[in-house]
């Protein structure tokens, strides 16, 4: 059901641009930093290239903003009704025998399915949770429901790295100006006054990339806090999914 990524479609894109371009493996290598025979590996599918060595392609190559997202693998709409089922179904026994506090995902952050384990985390019922079936991960986050479950400072620190995470995710630089990203971050600063703060703070130390992505995600438990690890599987038939489970540390 899950594996690795097939990179080969990666590399024929970037052997089909750079050959467009009249570049030679070599001087790519050169241009984007690369060692020897890195070009090669990755056109020939041996390596996946980081989505930071891809940015670097793209912008050697100058290719408009339509083919990088093309070659990095973005997205420029939401994931239609029909692949939310079939990714729901694929996925719907694997979260309901998980051990841990799970749900489903797509490549904009939008949650189609989830487990009991996880409302249980949370404290809501499933009518409660079914509201936000379909809604997007920064707004299910600023809810008193999940604000409740772990300390303010801790929220604080949470939600802004997410949203880092997400233009990571989600390539900002690219994505932009999609109408998905665009809805989604006009709705989210209407609808809450407290985003825009955050947001402005978010991009702040999104330009910082000497930053690393924090996993880790602290519930109050009893006078305590139990911290769990938040651990991501890529769906390979419907690449555009993921399913993110919480783990506690100690398990």
């Amino acid at each position: 059901m899950f594996k690795e990524e097939n990179v080969k479609q990666i590399g024929e894109k970037v052997q089909k641009f750079r050959i467009s371009k009249g570049l030679t493996q070599q001087q790519l290598e050169l241009e984007i930093g690369a060692s020897n025979g890195h070009i090669s590996k990755v056109e020939s599918g041996q390596i996946n290239p980081t989505k930071e060595t891809l940015l670097k392609i793209t912008k050697v190559l100058d290719l408009t903003d339509k083919q990088a997202m093309y070659l990095i693998g973005i997205q420029q709409d939401r994931v239609n009704s029909e692949e939310v089922k079939l990714a729901i179904n694929e996925t719907d026994s694997y979260l309901k025998l998980s051990k841990y506090p799970s749900f489903l995902e797509d490549d904009y952050l939008f949650i189609h399915n989830w487990n009991k384990k996880i409302l249980n985390l949370f404290r809501v019922n499933s009518i409660f949770a079914n509201m936000f079936k379909g809604r997007n991960m920064l707004e299910i986050m600023l809810q008193p429901q999940f604000k409740k479950a772990m300390k303010k400072e801790r929220w604080e620190t949470l939600f802004l790295n997410d949203l880092v995470f997400f233009m990571r995710y989600t390539n900002y630089e690219l994505s932009k100006n999609t109408k998905v990203t665009t809805d989604l971050i006009n709705y989210l600063t209407i609808n809450y006054i407290e985003f825009h703060q955050y947001w402005i703070k978010a991009q702040e130390k999104y330009n910082n990339t000497n930053i690393l992505s924090d996993n880790s995600i602290y519930f109050i438990k009893d006078v305590g806090e139990v911290c769990h690890y938040m651990s991501a599987i890529n769906l390979v038939r419907y690449p555009r999914f993921r399913i993110v489970e919480y783990i506690p540390q100690n398990f």
